[in-house]
């Protein structure tokens, strides 16, 4: 259905109407049936239904108009360069991911940790050319992409680049490196900071070195985000440790995957709850972020301690292959793990090696009775053969915590995982199912199942609350000169299909995206465009 004027008053010939859908007004929370009007990749127009009229017109009787998902917590990073659609997070109606989290980034790179980015990319084929923000970002946009992207510089990146990864603190010149570092990627466009402490080099680190890169991250208008030291058995060091941080340098904190893992610390959700709201009533500007599952995903080397991860990958190989060496991070693995059921909620996930490929998919128990090994053994027979490059899924979580934290209205929704693809150089694995199903699962299990969360909190939760964190320009509210990244979904019907026996399936019922006013997805079919931007900081 074709029109050749636009309603009165709004002067732009508009390219697309939306019309008959129910506008989520993210920042009132209601829902007013609205069309919308889209010329270029903005919104320009919002009015009573019928009075819009464009080159094309979508019908979104009985959908839900939204500003589109931003996933504050991705780990999608090069993998852009490799196949720019992401397809697993576009068909979950993400339009925007933040990524370099964890202290994690593709920028800087020197040196050694240039050869370790090589090593890991090369297993996709891909050439790092680059060295800064400023390269990286210039290579993604020659690339293309089909989402929008914002990257954090990570910590752990930038303290290798400058000392490697030793256990000890930077000397004055060091720290001087560092925040050079951190402000020339700040300077060339990223959003702010991440931190990864519980990995290395981070977790080498100490509070007075995060607060002096933070006093610059605040400097620039950039914000922190922190995978803290500890989500466990220190969760309370952890989060004090965070808080100091933001409270000493000014900087806005964002605490990545809020959770109390470990069954016996689960009943921490009562402190924590009311540790960050009290933070936030002395005027701290903090926010968290979290995934709606009961498990985890990182490096299975996790286990390891962390004197174990000193000097880097190599010699943390070597401390595995070494008789006497390896008795020792044994015999401290085994102390960190005493319960024998541990190994049966540790599930290997992706292997790299064709050899070790019959292995993803099951439990470190399940492992250990094959190779005829006990649990921590098996592990380090898994990580020497892969040279670490082994991820894996921790069940560590309860969901009556998941419930409670979700309810927070400081917490944003977040998948903490890179997209995927269900065919191509990105399908490998078994990966978890936040990768494709995050944010349809919100809103099938908490809003329409349970009743959890009202339908306009958790768009808010998934659009403007992240785009406010991140510091994101006109995005994230359905505005009227704003940009034109909208999803439109079938609220009865929206699922995530996506499981831990069989994630590689797109979630259903996101009918229509559109990402800088092009149109991404035409009744639930990816159309293969590249019409995202990487968003640099200004």
């Amino acid at each position: 259905m074709n029109g050749t004027r636009p309603a009165p008053g709004h002067p732009e010939d508009l390219e697309t109407v939306i019309r008959n859908g129910d506008v989520a007004d993210v920042a009132t929370g209601v829902l007013v049936k609205r069309d919308v009007g889209i010329a270029g990749d903005r919104i320009v127009a919002l009015a009573e239904p019928g009075r819009l009229v464009g080159e094309r017109v979508v019908d979104a009787l009985g959908c839900v108009v939204s500003p589109g998902f931003i996933d504050i917590h991705s780990h999608s990073d090069t993998f852009p360069l490799i196949d720019p659609s992401a397809r697993s997070k576009l068909c979950d109606g993400v339009t925007t991911e933040i990524a370099g989290n964890c202290g994690f980034s593709p920028f800087p790179v020197k040196g050694e940790e240039r050869k370790q980015e090589e090593l890991e990319s090369g297993h996709y084929g891909l050439v790092v050319d680059w060295t800064s923000a400023e390269d990286f970002f210039d290579r993604a946009e020659r690339v293309g992409t089909a989402i929008n992207r914002g990257y954090l510089v990570g910590h752990g990146r930038v303290r290798a680049v400058v000392m490697g990864h030793e256990n000890r603190p930077p000397t004055e010149q060091e720290l001087a490196g560092m925040r050079e570092e951190v402000a020339s990627a700040l300077k060339a466009g990223a959003l702010g900071l991440s931190s990864g402490l519980a990995y290395s080099p981070g977790c080498f680190s100490h509070a007075e070195e995060l607060t002096a890169l933070c006093r610059t991250v605040a400097e620039h208008g950039g914000f922190y985000s922190t995978h803290m030291r500890s989500e466990s058995g220190s969760l309370e060091d952890g989060v004090e440790e965070a808080l100091v941080v933001a409270g000493d340098s000014g900087v806005r904190l964002q605490i990545s995957h809020v959770k109390t893992s470990g069954q016996r610390n689960w009943k921490k959700i009562c402190w924590l709850k009311e540790r960050l709201f009290r933070a936030k009533d002395a005027g701290l500007d903090v926010a968290c972020d979290r995934y709606p599952y009961i498990a985890g995903s990182t490096g299975l080397h996790f286990v390891l301690p962390n004197w174990a991860k000193e000097g880097g990958p190599e010699a943390e190989l070597k401390r595995l292959t070494d008789p006497a060496m390896r008795r020792k991070v044994v015999d401290a693995v085994a102390a960190d793990y005493p319960d024998p059921t541990s190994w049966q909620r540790i599930v290997v996930s992706c292997v790299p090696g064709a050899a070790n490929k019959c292995y993803e998919g099951k439990s470190v128990a399940e492992i250990a009775r094959l190779m005829n090994a006990d649990p921590i053994n098996a592990i380090f027979n898994l990580l020497t053969a892969e040279k670490l490059n082994v991820d894996a899924i921790i069940f560590s979580m309860c969901e009556e915590n998941l419930r409670e934290i979700l309810t927070w209205p400081f917490v944003a929704i977040g998948s903490d995982a890179s997209f995927r693809c269900p065919d191509g150089p990105l399908s490998e694995g078994k990966p978890h199912p936040r990768a494709y199903g995050t944010f349809s699962r919100v809103l099938r299990k908490y809003v329409r199942e349970e009743g959890l969360l009202g339908l306009p909190e958790a768009l808010r939760k998934m659009t403007l609350l992240p785009a406010q964190r991140a510091g994101l320009v006109q995005r994230g509210a359905v505005r009227e000169g704003w940009f034109a990244d909208l999803v439109v979904f079938d609220p009865c019907a929206i699922e995530d299909r996506a499981t831990f026996e069989e994630p590689h399936q797109f979630s259903r019922g996101i009918k229509y995206v559109f990402v800088n006013g092009k149109m991404a997805i035409d009744d639930g079919v990816p159309l293969g465009g590249l019409h995202g931007s990487i968003l640099r900081r200004k």
